[in-house]
């Protein structure tokens, strides 16, 4: 399935993705003020050896809302995630 046929929102949520060569985000926004929002972001970058890494993280919100501030990073160790949780990353 192509992401453009993906649903841009279901009855929980409405999903923005964006991006560009070297960095995606998908947004997940709450549609209940009860749920907690999330974004997840990709980044390809060299590191300094100049060989092609790809990495991503996933960002939840830390308490019921929504992530307000867009991570602009998917590096490891980056807290792209500002005060949000990262729950993980690749």
């Amino acid at each position: 399935m192509c992401i453009r046929d993906r649903p841009s929102s279901t009855a929980n949520y409405t999903y923005y993705i964006s991006g560009n060569t070297t960095l995606g985000t998908v947004n997940a926004t709450a549609s209940d003020t009860m749920l907690k929002g999330y974004v997840g972001v990709v980044e390809r970058y060299a590191d300094g050896n100049q060989k092609q890494i790809i990495s991503g993280i996933i960002c939840e919100s830390a308490s019921a809302g929504n992530i307000t501030s867009l991570p602009t990073s998917g590096r490891p160790g980056t807290n792209a995630c500002g005060s949000n949780v990262e729950l993980g990353q690749n």
